[in-house]
């Protein structure tokens, strides 16, 4: 065998062996394992279990070689990660996950497919297979007050066009809400700030272009809330911070650098928080775990291994970060 097969073989192989170890803990039972390193994953809260979910993504080896889409599915009690499954049978990137606080998982979009799915603690179930959601990095937020997901915006995969429309899913089926709002984009952040009852939107990009207005939607309307703030980028991690009542983000792309800056949103206002933290990246994304009051932020692009993705995980308590080894 050459040398180039050879290292190829070490470098699947070691990527082989988390999911290997993985395979002997599939019913749920508590391992001191972790998700490996990715991007394009997707993470959510969900209240109903009090632990944050991780599903799918992109990893990328030591030796730069890309892995397929990822299906596996994840949770993180704020002591271990549980794997929920390691084959859950929908293999996604770019992708929305969501919880409706009633005990239901829904995973919506990306690639390669695009269907809504729910998981049925087995195996994911497909709820809707609408043609125009069928589209990849999105922003979405759950309004709980309305009992809402929605959705705004993203990359629409057969034209590889970028769409500015807005969508509500209401656990059943999408509609489309036809109001003026942001300009289209894909990347952008959202979070739903319960205290206000809106849905906040900050960021995106539309080809060369980056953006870096505040929007706020209220089930009706969109309204542009701030043009300061954050500098213009996409794909940062967002969370609403419901104990303290404000919105927080982290990082994000611009062309110019990868950020690692800390924002607080207050509802009228952007503040820098001026603390150290993750290191610069995008596609951190976040999720605010309400039973213990901590903003959890895992992986990220990408600055990991040969310039791939990362595996770190972090928490914000309001106050500072603390990376959990």
């Amino acid at each position: 065998m050459s040398p180039a097969r050879i290292q190829r073989f070490v470098a699947l192989l070691a990527l082989a062996l988390p999911s290997m170890t993985a395979v002997q803990t599939e019913a749920g039972a508590r391992t001191s394992i972790r998700p490996d390193h990715r991007q394009h994953h997707a993470v959510a809260y969900d209240p109903a279990a009090r632990r944050v979910v991780l599903h799918g993504g992109l990893t990328r080896d030591r030796g730069g070689i890309d892995a397929p889409a990822r299906d596996d599915l994840w949770s993180w009690d704020g002591q271990s990660w549980r794997l929920i499954s390691q084959h859950s049978g929908v293999a996604r990137v770019g992708h929305l996950l969501f919880a409706d606080g009633s005990g239901g998982i829904f995973v919506s979009g990306g690639e390669p497919q695009g269907t809504t799915e729910r998981w049925d603690s087995r195996r994911w179930v497909t709820l809707a297979d609408d043609v125009p959601l069928r589209r990849s990095f999105a922003a979405g937020a759950y309004d709980a007050r309305r009992k809402r997901f929605v959705v705004f915006g993203g990359r629409l995969n057969a034209e590889n066009k970028t769409a500015g429309d807005t969508w509500e899913f209401d656990g059943q089926r999408w509609s489309e809400v036809v109001a003026a709002g942001p300009p289209p984009m894909l990347g952008a952040a959202m979070a739903y700030d319960e205290r206000r009852g809106v849905v906040v939107l900050f960021g995106g990009r539309n080809g060369p272009s980056f953006f870096g207005d505040t929007w706020t939607w209220d089930g009706a309307r969109w309204q542009r809330v701030a043009t300061t703030g954050p500098s213009p980028r996409f794909e940062p991690g967002m969370a609403y911070d419901a104990r303290r009542g404000e919105v927080i983000l982290f990082g994000g792309y611009h062309p110019a650098g990868r950020h690692g800056d800390t924002w607080i949103w207050d509802g009228s206002a952007w503040r820098q928080v001026d603390i150290s933290g993750p290191s610069p990246r995008n596609e951190g994304f976040a999720a605010y775990d309400a039973s213990r009051a901590m903003t959890v932020l895992f992986g990220g692009c990408c600055s990991g291994p040969a310039g791939g993705a990362l595996g770190d995980l972090w928490e914000w308590d309001g106050k500072r970060w603390a990376e959990i080894k």
